[in-house]
């Protein structure tokens, strides 16, 4: 293959005078899914690879260096930060905001994280990143922050970037054949661009990240055959041509006259994928995603001539990525950041090759919480020669000595019954404390809160307004609102904003509040829909949780066709511990509450009470196309002029899941008693599923065979509310929190609808609307409000149900 590729003019300044100074410049290889026994000096035999091997005889090679992550953002992340990634929400690799989502990450990595970049630039270094980034944008994300807010003053990425460079980026996908340059010629435009950063500041002390996306499959090659982009064949050409760049990194060094003034690491985000049977792995069991051996153990290479006596190989230290923060400063003479404590220890001796210290702190390890297809447990540490693998659960408890067994084959966990014990509460300990520790950004508010602050402290909230508009600089921004009324006289644009009621202002986490005796209200004052969901087409984060929305008015102009009183969500919102009462539509117009315009939207233990709709869904609009799961919700006194006086659906695409909910005494277009109907028609709409729920309806969706112990109400069958209201639809303009305070929706003793529910259908709440326990008897209630009967009986029988 052709090595020259993209030569810049600084490489042919050969012999150039040498300037001096004090700190040396640190080169970060980081390639892209190599397995541990790739290199040849790892054992590998695919290819040879004599500039990778070059470098290990020039310096000190380790066997014993683990990654942070066997995942490539992940890992990233942890190399970066110092820290585990788990800490920061980054728990796989970054894909949309709905796959983020689904494996409960953020959508990119906080800038206010600690950055190994920032501390070395503060120290004095001139900082550049080139090649792959993969911890924020690309697909729909598109708010990552700059790579120089993490302290890099030059970058060239791919595709996974907050700003691609164009030569990389011909389409909207990681690579295409129209890329002005080719995929197989990204690793030399990266290593030259490593290179023209270095000429152009010699003098200064540089720390860059050459992170090249090789051998990341597909395997391409130029005139390759698209069919064998996965082959061991195209694999081997790939890594020759890796090694190729390695080798005009390090000629490159030399030709500057700086090589005796680098560092250079070379090591990998994560393990193989394909591992082909453990051959790229040295038969390490396992490969990328998972946390055995041959997804977190990687090749590890450091060389600095006259620095590092060449040839050393470092069979005894356990060294990790999140060592490499304060390692580096240590070497590079930059202060350490002080906000946050490091997961990782300086190893500084340990990778000049000064000693072979032997790591005393444990190493953890959290991936696959989430992933169903799950290979090894999803928590790992290790203590000296102990390795130990569990679920958070405490179940799969898998014990290994490193020592003897570094393969894995041999679980001793019975046999060493006392270790066992104490990794496994160790282990889980960490990950209880380390789960998303800093992943979550708070901006608090109040109604009368500071519009010029940024609501980081309760002594300093911030209005609602601002907070929303200062929400998408943050990854996973949660707004939390002290008890109040919120007047709104516009609509707030709620796309990926989490907003949290129920704060009292005291509160230091999110599991102090209290969203039944600290009521936050959002009203829009009959005038206006409160909040919406403005780019419907996407896909959102937004949740609304411990929230009242009342007295909101769609207008005509309004997005999504007017339609919306209270609130318009779409695809992946979330309504959670929620009270929506007295919203309207106008002109027609549907989803008195709330209308769901596209995709996927969840509601759960939420409460709709006398809303009107003046076209269809008194409470709720599903419109076309639309799936909407509604979980533990009671629907009461609602009104439409369309056939569904509680919930409404749009056409026969449109989909609701109802599981444990309450529906009754809403009041339909024809003026009779009914829950449910399309906007032609009561029977019309697509799939409509009640599982262990009770409602009023004459639609024959729910006689149609997929209903699983469904409850048929009625005027006489009733849910045994202990005091609804005696009005159906709005009810009026002069209703005041005492007014609404004297209903009651909760259930009473009678109620056919205590233990009626199914907890297997119920997600993890933990209380219900009025903050009581839920499953407080032998099985969960119907409805947003749990009879409180004792404790659970230990005799109570849990209905399981699949649920897509």
């Amino acid at each position: 293959m052709n090595q020259r590729r993209v030569m810049l003019p600084v490489m042919l300044a050969c012999g150039l005078p040498v300037v001096s100074q004090d700190k040396p410049n640190i080169i970060v290889v980081y390639v892209d899914d190599m397995g541990y026994s790739d290199p040849s000096c790892y054992g590998g035999d695919y290819v040879p690879t004599p500039n990778i091997d070059r470098m290990a005889e020039e310096g000190i090679r380790f066997t014993q260096y683990y990654t942070s992550c066997p995942i490539s953002s992940s890992s990233r992340a942890g190399i970066t930060t110092g820290m585990y990634p788990t800490r920061w929400g980054i728990t796989t690799f970054l894909q949309d905001r709905a796959g983020n989502a689904a494996n409960e990450q953020n959508d990119f990595l906080d800038a206010s994280a600690p950055s190994m970049a920032r501390a070395l630039k503060a120290g004095g270094y001139m900082t550049g990143h080139f090649g792959k980034w993969h911890m924020g944008g690309g697909r729909d994300v598109k708010n990552a922050p700059s790579i120089t807010r993490y302290g890099f003053d030059e970058y060239s990425s791919t595709w996974e970037s907050p700003d691609p460079d164009p030569k990389l980026t011909s389409s909207n996908w990681i690579w295409a054949p129209t890329d002005e340059v080719k995929r197989w010629n990204r690793t030399a435009y990266f290593v030259d661009k490593t290179l023209d950063f270095l000429s152009r500041n010699k003098g200064k002390p540089c720390f860059v990240n050459l992170w090249p996306d090789d051998v990341h499959t597909p395997w391409v090659y130029e005139n390759d055959e698209a069919s064998q982009r996965e082959s061991a064949e195209s694999f081997s050409i790939v890594l020759k041509e890796l090694d190729n760049q390695i080798g005009r990194l390090m000629q490159g060094l030399k030709d500057l006259g700086i090589d005796d003034n680098t560092m250079v690491i070379f090591t990998s985000d994560n393990g193989p994928a394909p591992a082909f049977d453990g051959h790229r792995t040295n038969s390490l069991r396992g490969q990328k995603g998972t946390l055995y051996e041959g997804g977190i153990r990687m090749p590890f290479i450091v060389r600095w001539p006259g620095v590092i006596e060449p040839g050393q190989v470092n069979e005894r230290s356990v060294v990790c990525a999140v060592d490499l923060f304060p390692s580096l400063c240590t070497i590079g003479g930059a202060d350490m950041p002080t906000e946050y404590q490091l997961d990782g220890v300086d190893m500084s001796s340990t990778l000049l090759g000064k000693e072979q210290e032997v790591r005393e702190k444990p190493l953890f390890w959290e991936f696959g919480k989430t992933k169903k297809d799950r290979v090894s447990p999803h928590i790992a540490v290790r203590e000296g020669d102990w390795k130990l693998l569990v679920n958070a659960d405490g179940s799969n408890v898998e014990l290994y000595d490193m020592k003897n067994d570094y393969n894995e084959t041999l679980n001793v966990a019975a046999a060493n019954a006392g270790v066992t014990a104490r990794l496994k509460q160790m282990a889980i300990e960490w990950f209880d404390e380390a789960y998303r520790q800093y992943a979550d950004h708070i901006i608090r508010v109040s109604a009368n809160g500071n519009e010029n602050s940024n609501g980081e402290s309760w002594t300093d909230a911030t209005t609602l307004q601002h907070a929303v508009e200062i929400a998408p600089q943050y990854p996973s921004a949660q707004i939390w609102m002290k008890e109040g009324v919120y007047n709104v006289t516009a609509s707030v644009n709620i796309d990926n904003v989490a907003m949290y009621g129920g704060f009292d202002g005291t509160e230091e986490h999110l599991s102090e509040r209290d969203w039944k005796n600290n009521p936050v209200v959002i009203d829009g004052g009959g005038k206006v829909s409160p909040l919406r969901n403005v780019e419907l087409e996407k896909t959102v984060g937004t949740v609304l949780d411990g929230i009242i929305v009342q007295n909101g008015m769609s207008g005509a102009a309004d997005n999504g066709n007017g339609n919306g009183g209270g609130a318009i969500l779409t695809s992946g919102a979330k309504v959670i511990n929620c009270i929506f009462r007295n919203n309207r539509t106008s002109d027609g117009k549907n989803g008195a509450a709330l209308h769901c315009h596209r995709g996927n939207v969840t509601i759960e233990n939420s409460l709709f009470v006398n809303n009107t709709s003046s076209g269809n869904g008194g409470a709720v609009q599903v419109g076309g196309g639309v799936t909407a799961k509604i979980v533990n919700c009671t629907l009461v006194n609602n009104q439409s002029s369309g056939p569904g006086g509680a919930l409404g659906t749009g056409d026969n695409g449109s989909n609701i899941s109802i599981y444990n909910s309450v529906i009754w005494h809403n009041i339909g277009g024809n003026g009779i008693y009914s829950s449910y109907g399309q906007n032609s028609g009561k029977d019309g709409g697509g799939k409509i599923v009640s599982m262990n729920s009770a409602v009023e309806s004459d639609s024959r969706k729910f006689e149609d065979g997929d209903d699983v112990r469904h409850v048929v109400l009625s005027e006489t069958v009733t849910p045994g509310l202990l005091n609804p209201a005696p009005v159906v639809g709005y009810a009026g303009d002069g209703m005041t929190a005492d007014d609404w305070n004297v209903y009651s929706y909760s259930l009473s003793e009678q109620s056919l609808c205590v233990d009626a529910g199914n907890a297997g259908l119920a997600s993890d709440m933990e209380f219900d609307l009025d903050m009581q326990r839920r499953l407080s008897g032998r099985q969960i209630d119907m409805g947003c409000y749990e009879y409180d009967n004792g404790e659970p009986s230990e005799i109570s029988q849990v209905i399981h149900v699949a649920v897509d």
